[in-house]
């Protein structure tokens, strides 16, 4: 399997092509995959007291 980044990087999301290939070299799967930018500080912070930050 392989993953490459995208060109560009939207508003915080991060999309990586992937691939997939069997034993024998050969093509089996494509797609994308994305990936949001958090900030963990912020993230863990709603995590302990989810209605705090709305």
């Amino acid at each position: 399997m392989s993953a490459e980044p995208s060109a560009a990087v939207t508003g915080g999301r991060l999309t990586f092509v992937v691939r997939a290939v069997d034993g024998s070299g050969r093509l089996v799967a494509t797609g994308e995959v994305d990936r949001a930018v958090v900030d963990r500080q912020r993230f863990l912070a709603r995590t302990a007291d989810p209605a705090g930050d709305r």
